[in-house]
């Protein structure tokens, strides 16, 4: 649903006692439980694509005569990566990014576990500087996630006309990553917002 609150009615023959119950919101269908195969676990980025923004509750209901509603706060399973691109040739209207080493899964206790890999595909009106925004599994402590960007001239994506090398970024739950990819002179610099300062990776020249 839509609404911040959706309500949920109990069936009116549940027996009183204490229940287990876990909760999956904000997606449009079920596929993500579906490619776990139980519904106390998802599947982030199955069919290696971005998905939805997932959020996720489990908790004990203690049902009885004095205690039939009750309130579950969800959390967001997975974090946001921004994408700033500044500088682009005029006709690169189009982009794909792709993310490798993000977790595969995530249980209903918040453990996430395996790894893989997703694409998005992006295109705007002409521009020199573009943001692009992308739902993505967290990395893993100690093991950045590696960020390949192609930019193309034409909707086809046959061959990217810019590459920058690859980028090794850190995805956080809940938390907004950012790398700009800054074009000038045949070459990109490459920055990643850490803790508000923006690092500079490395002065890169394009092949």
């Amino acid at each position: 649903a839509d609404d911040a609150a959706p309500a949920v009615e109990l069936p009116a023959d549940l027996p009183f006692g204490t229940y287990r119950i876990t909760v999956w919101g904000g997606m449009a269908d079920e596929r993500g439980v579906e490619a776990a195969g139980s519904f106390g676990a998802y599947g982030l980025h199955h069919g290696g694509a971005e998905g939805y923004d997932v959020y996720q509750a489990e908790t004990l209901m203690h049902y009885d005569a004095t205690h039939a509603n009750f309130t579950v706060g969800l959390r967001r399973v997975k974090g946001k990566l921004l994408v700033e691109s500044v500088g682009l040739p005029e006709g690169t209207c189009w982009s794909e990014r792709r993310i490798d080493g993000v977790a595969a899964g995530v249980t209903s206790a918040l453990a996430y576990n395996g790894t893989t890999a997703f694409a998005v595909q992006d295109e705007w009106q002409p521009a020199a500087n573009v943001t692009t925004h992308t739902w993505t599994a967290p990395s893993f402590e100690g093991s950045p996630a590696t960020l390949t960007v192609g930019y193309y001239n034409s909707p086809e994506r046959t061959a990217p006309v810019l590459s920058p090398p690859a980028t090794q970024i850190d995805v956080r739950r809940n938390e907004i990553s950012v790398v700009r990819y800054v074009y000038a002179d045949g070459r990109f610099e490459v920055y990643v917002l850490i803790d508000d300062d923006w690092n500079r990776v490395n002065d890169l020249i394009v092949d």
